[in-house]
Formats: structure tokens, C-alpha cells, sequence
């Protein structure tokens, strides 16, 4: 499977832009599962997922909700949630936020030449 670590499209509605970073959702994974057959490890980072899961259900309370994702990141000796991109990676980010920018500005001018 070959994943495009980041992209951006024109979201539904076209007044927002859309960022898609399949990459860290994968490494993020990975790091989660490293130590998983190790059940001393795989039993702290699913206890912590148990507290988070416990915030999740009521999201009112966005620092615990911190406290506990970085308790899940600290339980699974996660690295931070970043990724090199090459310069040829940039000029195509450059390229699609460029269309994208354009296309939300576009819609945009003709929704307010029709409202107003």
C-alpha cells in the first residue's frame, strides 16, 4: 500500500480546504503496537486507552483529554507526530494548497455576489 504522507483538496462545500496526513496516522499506529507482544507493555498503553476512552465520551474537558493523549503517547514511548518532506513533497503541497486557495476564493466570490 502506497500512501501519500500529505495532501490537500478542496473540502466538501468548497469553503474549506482539507488536509489528509495518511502517514502519521499510520506511524502513529505502528508506534502504538511496537511493544504489543510484550503484555506488561501492551497492559499500560491499554489501560491509558481505557482512561482516554472515558474523557472521549464527554469532549468538554479538551486538557484532560490532553493529559490523557499524552499519557497514551508516554505508555507507548510514542515519537512526536511529525514526518520529513523533501522539497519535491513542499512544491506539490505548495501546488495543491495554491488550487485549493484559489477554488475556496472563486466560490467564495460568487456565494457573496449572490447574496449581496
Amino acid at each position: 500500500m502506497t500512501l501519500t504522507p500529505i495532501s490537500v483538496r478542496l473540502a466538501p462545500g468548497a469553503l474549506l480546504g482539507r488536509l489528509s496526513a495518511d502517514i502519521l496516522r499510520q506511524t502513529t499506529l505502528l508506534s502504538l503496537v511496537a511493544d504489543w507482544s510484550d503484555e506488561e507493555a501492551r497492559g499500560n498503553v491499554l489501560a491509558v486507552l481505557d482512561n482516554l476512552a472515558v474523557v472521549v465520551a464527554d469532549p468538554t474537558d479538551e486538557a484532560e483529554i490532553r493529559r490523557r493523549v499524552l499519557a497514551v503517547e508516554c505508555a507507548a514511548e510514542m515519537d512526536p507526530a511529525d514526518v520529513s518532506v523533501s522539497l519535491d513533497e513542499l512544491l506539490r503541497l505548495r501546488d495543491e494548497m495554491d488550487r485549493v486557495i484559489n477554488e475556496i476564493r472563486s466560490t467564495h466570490v460568487l456565494t457573496v455576489g449572490r447574496l449581496g
